[in-house]
């Protein structure tokens, strides 16, 4: 870990910016992963010599405001171990605050890291604000990669280390949005642009047994902001169409029991 000869981290941005020093902020006590946070970076130091990576463990919030004060910081990476009883929300929120006693900071990204995830959790996360959740322990090339696309303004590496080939296939790309209305046939969803019609999608989501091909029957404007697109549901198998009668019974049971 990086720290000047009296034990502080002390260099302001200028500094850091004639030196090509680019500073990590690692939020935890798990000095271990700090750690393998600055192998990764020692790896490809030799490739770039005009840079100076260093890594700063957070593990107090004193020792978190008084780094990001003093350092511009390419960015932050959260261990979830550090939340105590705070929501990953909560402490982003909390971080965010004490990012504008520096100006530099304010908008620096800020990664979540844990042990274990699965869809809903990450989605959820980087809906929040988080820039990216990363699993421990990390890949070095691939986390080295990454962060230097989290943060254009401050590239880290001169060249590549992972391979990018041209390739020409098709591929699915999802979208969340919230519904409006469900029936056996199809779904009506709220989303901020238009859609076209006659797109073919797949939808899924809690309401649905599995991913399901739609068609877009129509879609209306609102607001400027709010388009309403209906989506009919298309190659639906009757094992489908049975799984949505009972899901649809069952919202509309609990709901007339809330009420």
């Amino acid at each position: 870990m990086s720290e000047s000869p009296n034990g502080t981290p002390g260099n302001d941005a200028t500094e850091a910016v004639q030196k090509g020093y680019v500073n990590f902020l690692i939020v935890g006590a798990d000095l271990g992963f700090a750690k393998s946070v600055q192998a990764a970076f020692q790896a490809v130091a030799a490739n770039n010599p005009d840079k100076n990576y260093r890594v700063f463990p957070g593990s107090s919030k004193e020792k978190i405001l008084e780094c990001i004060e003093k350092h511009t910081l390419h960015s932050i990476l959260i261990e979830e171990e550090a939340l105590g009883e705070q929501t990953p929300l909560q402490y982003l929120l909390e971080l965010r605050e004490g990012c504008k006693k520096n100006p530099a900071n304010e908008k620096v990204p800020v990664i979540f890291v844990t042990s274990k995830t699965d869809l809903s959790k990450t989605m959820a996360t980087v809906r929040m604000g988080y820039k990216d959740l990363i699993l421990k322990p990390i890949d070095g090339s691939l986390f080295v990669e990454k962060m230097n696309v989290y943060n254009p303004a401050f590239p880290l590496i001169e060249e590549n280390l992972l391979f990018t080939m041209d390739c020409e296939k098709d591929i699915d790309v999802s979208f969340r949005y919230k519904t409006k209305n469900i029936s056996e046939y199809g779904v009506q969803i709220v989303v901020q642009k238009s859609v076209d019609v006659g797109m073919v999608i797949y939808v899924s989501g809690s309401l649905l047994p599995e991913p399901i091909a739609a068609s877009v029957l129509e879609c209306k404007k609102i607001s400027d902001t709010e388009f309403h697109a209906q989506l009919l549901f298309v190659g639906i198998t009757p094992s489908e169409t049975q799984a949505i009668r009972k899901l649809i019974r069952t919202e509309y049971a609990e709901g007339k029991q809330a009420a």
